[in-house]
């Protein structure tokens, strides 16, 4: 898996530690709900916005899979928390494409 990010209005310092956060993040939790999707196809790119007016960060993360892409954005006081937010927003994404693929357990006739 791979990941690009782009920062707008942001400290540097704030940075490096997003980016920290995010990788640590797509190594360990997106990983583990992505399953058996093709993960070394995965492609993430993440943006990080701060309104130059008031104490808001939006963060987006696009996950672009080679039949499928996914979107998740979300604002928050705090960058680390919308960060937090758009993770679990996107994972829950994740799980519902995976259920695409599980077998019908259901056996219907």
């Amino acid at each position: 898996m791979e990941a690009s990010f782009h920062f707008k209005e942001i400290d540097p310092r704030t940075i490096e530690g997003l980016e920290k956060l995010f990788k640590q993040e797509m190594e360990t939790t997106i990983r583990r709900h992505m399953g058996k999707l093709p993960v070394e196809d995965a492609y993430f790119h993440v943006t990080v916005e701060k309104n130059p007016h008031k104490p808001q960060y939006y963060v987006g993360i696009a996950l672009y899979l080679p039949n499928k892409n996914m979107y998740a954005r979300q604002q928050e006081k705090t960058p680390d928390i919308a960060m937090h937010k758009a993770i679990n927003s996107l994972i829950k994404q994740i799980d519902k494409y995976r259920e695409k693929f599980k077998p019908n357990k259901g056996g219907r006739r």
